[in-house]
């Protein structure tokens, strides 16, 4: 497992999503927070958190497609 931790800001532009999105992650455990007052998260759990969450393409449907 990687060592290098991530500030909140780091991982949210990292995976493409807001920073309230990585505080709701790791108000769930879905993601450790591995630092005292500065949150900070192992790059290592990001990634394996961003494969749990990963979709696949969207699929376009409508009058429009």
């Amino acid at each position: 497992m990687s060592d290098v931790a991530l500030t909140v800001r780091q991982a949210a532009e990292f995976v493409g999503v807001s920073r309230d999105l990585i505080y709701e992650a790791i108000g769930r455990g879905d993601l450790v927070d591995v630092a005292g007052e500065v949150k900070r998260v192992r790059l290592a759990d990001v990634e394996a958190w961003l494969d749990t969450h990963r979709r696949g393409p969207a699929t376009r449907t409508g009058p429009d497609c």
